[in-house]
């Protein structure tokens, strides 16, 4: 038995129908022959942007995950730290510290990635939280912090690249238009650099379109 459940912790009023036949366009007027093919589950939906803290009475990663979607784009730097600090004082208080080390790192993980309010100082301060008061943690932050700052670097030159493949496509090919300049913006560093190899044999935008992923 499989229950499809949606968690949600976006800003926007959830209004999607829950029963995923009211999804499909004309469902409700497919022959019965071929609405029987078409799935028509319903999900469970939870909304967690207004959960209380009483609301979470499940497995402890799981309420240290649900206290984080709640508040990780509804609340304020502090109280996002506040939230982060809590979850590492319950995260220090497993038996098993190896199951708790891999929870922290995936807790920290979605916490850099899912929101830009934790900046460097930010991430200073949780450093800082954790080396205090969950020492077996701080290796495994830092390592994680090295990674962030890698992704950075290569986020960083990526951005470049972009924006110099479509200065030289402009200047040796054709004015690059949005939807096109949207398909390189997508591009990894492999394929920007086989356009910058080959900018001065380039005919037309259509054989640029072709090589792009």
């Amino acid at each position: 038995m499989v229950i499809p459940i949606v968690i949600y912790h976006g800003d926007p009023i959830w209004t999607i129908p829950l029963k995923l036949g009211d999804l499909i366009n004309g469902y409700d007027d497919l022959p019965v022959d071929v609405q029987k093919y078409a799935p028509d589950f319903e999900y469970v939906l939870y909304n967690v942007i207004d959960y209380q803290d009483s609301n979470f009475k499940v497995h402890v990663f799981l309420r240290i995950m649900f206290n984080l979607f709640r508040d990780i784009r509804k609340k304020g730097p502090k109280a996002i730290l506040k939230t982060i600090f809590h979850a590492v004082d319950l995260l220090k208080q497993f038996t098993n510290q190896d199951t708790a080390l891999q929870y922290l790192e995936t807790m920290m993980y979605y916490v850099f990635h899912a929101n830009q309010q934790v900046t460097n100082d930010k991430f200073h301060d949780i450093m800082g939280y954790i080396e205090q008061n969950y020492s077996e943690g701080s290796d495994r932050v830092m390592t994680l912090a090295e990674i962030f700052r890698e992704e950075g670097k290569l986020e960083g030159q990526l951005e470049l690249q972009v924006k110099n493949a479509i200065q030289l496509i402009t200047k040796f090919v054709a004015p690059v238009p949005d939807q096109l300049e949207e398909r390189i913006n997508q591009q990894d560093l492999a394929t920007l650099d086989t356009i910058f190899m080959n900018i001065d044999e380039w005919k037309s935008l259509e054989e640029i379109q072709e090589i792009l992923k």
